[in-house]
């Protein structure tokens, strides 16, 4: 189980964000920059999952396995299948926007069929994977640019390349003097939200800055390392999660540059439908949050799980149930 702990933390954190965040895109670089969703990123994520389900026997990971894999069968933002289990066509990719690029390559088509293949072993999750074909509701990570700021006296410029040699820009950046400040618009929220600032830093450079009801955010750039680049823009996380409808900054020493904001819900979820009742919670809080799980009128079990994929709890439902999901665990409800 030892050599298995970065997989389940990977599992159980990162792809959790993903499901909740809209998918398994194509580049967080380290913002949400490329969200163009190809086959392999989906094929990578249900290989690892029923990997980890296998090595554990811990039901989570099939259970996750199952939610993700559903994305080739019609749970993605465009609704549309990916996969046609009668010709073994994988189209290329699924746009931002929602379209299909109905190209069908072999590099998308090898990989739908390695997930075909693996859900032929696991005939259970494809059972589950197959009768969930639409996202009903998604609430998790999303992303703010830095010039979408509402208020600020700081300096809106286009870099001269969105690559950095190491990382992307996801847009333009916001360069805030001493003194200088700035306030986004979070929208409302059911629950208190985590900020993570992407920074863009030189090394030994040091800059400080105060965020209204996160903290004091203090960061020293990074050496260099083997990048042709000396730069590096990285999220920050802020020392207490926001609970209003925006944020603030200001900048208290050095020179600030910022390229946007990554919002991360304490509590995120993902709903899907169709012949079947599917959802994912999935807590980032560093406390235990009680929370709703399941739809009124569905009859649906409900299991609960540790950070580290273990069962807390399990129960069946005709329709929502409070749960406490622990810190950095997550629930599944299936029906």
């Amino acid at each position: 189980m030892r050599s298995s702990r970065p997989a389940i933390t990977d599992a159980t954190s990162f792809t959790t964000t993903l499901l909740t965040a809209g998918g398994p895109d194509n580049g967080w670089n380290p913002s949400p920059t490329d969200r163009v969703q190809i086959a392999y990123g989906a094929d990578s994520r249900v290989q690892s999952l029923l990997a980890l389900a296998d090595t554990t026997g811990s039901e989570s990971f099939a259970q996750l396995a199952g939610l993700q894999a559903a994305w080739f069968f019609g749970a993605n933002h465009a609704g549309a299948r990916m996969y046609d289990p009668m010709t073994g066509v994988t189209f290329d990719g699924l746009q931002p926007d929602g379209s299909v690029n109905r190209n069908s390559g072999a590099e998308s088509t090898i990989h739908g069929l390695l997930t075909a293949i693996a859900l032929d072993a696991h005939p259970a999750v494809a059972a589950r994977a197959t009768a969930l074909t639409a996202v009903q509701a998604r609430v998790g990570l999303e992303y703010i640019e830095a010039e979408d700021a509402v208020r600020t006296d700081g300096a809106v410029f286009t870099p001269e390349s969105s690559w950095t040699g190491e990382s992307s820009w996801s847009g333009n950046g916001l360069t805030l003097q001493p003194r200088q400040s700035a306030r986004w618009d979070l929208g409302t929220s059911d629950t208190r939200r985590w900020i993570e600032p992407v920074v863009l830093t030189t090394p030994g450079e040091r800059t400080q800055s105060v965020w209204r009801g996160g903290g004091l955010l203090s960061v020293t750039g990074p050496q260099q390392g083997v990048s042709p680049t000396p730069g590096a823009l990285l999220p920050y996380g802020l020392t207490a999660p926001v609970s209003g409808t925006d944020v603030r900054v200001t900048a208290l020493r050095g020179e600030l540059t910022l390229d946007g904001l990554i919002v991360r819900p304490w509590i995120s979820r993902l709903v899907l439908g169709g012949d079947a009742y599917g959802e994912l919670v999935h807590s980032s809080a560093i406390a235990p949050q009680r929370t709703s799980v399941g739809a009124d009128g569905v009859r649906a079990s409900v299991t609960v799980y540790e950070a580290d994929g273990s069962l807390v709890r399990a129960t069946s439902t005709d329709g929502e149930v409070s749960v406490v999901i622990p810190a950095g665990g997550f629930a599944v409800a299936e029906g």
